[in-house]
């Protein structure tokens, strides 16, 4: 994971306030993933690989939609 942390380096523009945000957050959830996901510049597909939990599942935690799950 650390190699994968080193390649999304300097792809995205640093956001204070999100970077914060991602520190201190305590309750997460789909949507808060999905907005994480989304500043990184990860795609669903580059997560389900990192994360081996199908491109489906991804989705359906992003959507909290907990029948799919």
């Amino acid at each position: 994971m650390a190699y994968r942390k080193h390649q999304l380096e300097g792809q995205h523009a640093i956001d204070e306030s999100m970077e914060h945000e991602i520190a201190t957050e305590k309750d997460f959830s789909g949507e808060f993933l999905k907005r994480v996901r989304n500043y990184k510049q990860i795609s669903i597909k580059e997560l389900s690989d990192l994360l081996k939990i199908g491109r489906l599942y991804l989705m359906a935690i992003e959507e909290e939609n907990l029948k799919e799950l």
